[in-house]
């Protein structure tokens, strides 16, 4: 009889630890995913540059393949190169519940030396959430291998201003510099990215939770 007890209490108990050990379903955490690139701006006198449009819009692809086989809710603002007001990001973000903001876009300088991933969060608001996506963003990218991460930047970043959720645009390197074109533009380099970032987004996402 004692043993019948005993083990009973033992599988109550792995019960009881195993709903702690499992995670919380993905399926109520929404991502919005913009593509920042040259032609998102037709009409404000920017040159398209087709090689960067292409480039965003396929990482976004790979990403959204990642980010959905975990079940993540995924939403692409501008699907197939549509314009997008910038004035609408916050109705837009509201209407679709969304609890989490990334805009990606490739770098171009005149310096051909420039190089390396760069990443900005807004201050105004959502300050802890917005540094906690730092934090982790700039932890997974300081990781990829061949690429220079030239930090995070809590600074005022007027098209982010105003968003009620964590946001950031991420930079995902310098087609004009040999290095970094080199990399982004293999599809090794495309998957390590697009793996980093969502490690960036599972992190994220456990620490909120973890704080409610």
């Amino acid at each position: 009889m004692f043993k019948k007890i005993v083990s009973l209490f033992l599988f109550i108990l792995a019960l009881q630890l195993n709903s702690f050990a499992t995670p919380k379903p993905n399926k109520d955490f929404t991502i919005v995913i913009e593509a920042t690139h040259d032609g998102f701006y037709k009409g404000m006198g920017i040159t398209e540059n087709p090689k960067a449009s292409q480039l965003v819009n396929d990482y976004i692809q790979t990403l959204k393949q990642l980010v959905a086989a975990k079940n993540f809710n995924i939403i692409i603002a501008n699907e197939s190169n549509q314009l997008f007001d910038l004035n609408k990001r916050k109705e837009f973000l509201k209407l679709n519940k969304a609890n989490l903001f990334i805009s990606l876009h490739f770098n171009h300088s005149e310096d051909a030396a420039k190089r390396g991933f760069e990443c900005y969060v807004p201050t105004d608001n959502n300050t802890f959430e917005n540094r906690v996506l730092g934090k982790f963003v700039g932890a997974e990218l300081y990781n990829v291998q061949g690429m220079k991460f030239n930090g995070v930047n809590i600074q005022k970043k007027e098209v982010l201003n105003g968003l009620p959720i964590a946001s950031s645009i991420i930079e995902l390197g310098y087609l004009s510099n040999e290095i970094d074109s080199k990399i982004i533009e293999s599809t090794e380099g495309k998957n390590e990215i697009c793996e980093k970032l969502l490690n960036a987004i599972l992190s994220y996402k456990a620490q909120i939770e973890m704080g409610k």
